[in-house]
């Protein structure tokens, strides 16, 4: 990947996305295609960790997807 990454951790607010993308068997969900291509991409990486956290927790993540939505380009 790009930035080099190996061992990512990502997290997000929304349950039911979350639960399926630690679920090893095939999400059946209406949006099983987008859990799909997720898992795969995460395959390329050493380890991912797929976290639910509430949207209280979830602030910062939220701010800097605001932010990124505003600029044309996001280094991190």
């Amino acid at each position: 990947m790009g930035c080099n990454l190996q061992d990512v951790i990502l997290e997000g607010d929304c349950a039911s996305l979350f639960t399926a993308l630690q679920q090893t068997e095939p999400s059946l969900a209406i949006f099983g295609t987008l859990v799909e291509d997720i898992k795969w991409t995460a395959s390329r990486f050493r380890r991912v960790i797929f976290n639910f956290t509430n949207i209280v927790s979830n602030h910062a993540s939220h701010v800097l997807a605001k932010e990124a939505l505003l600029r044309d380009s996001v280094g991190i």
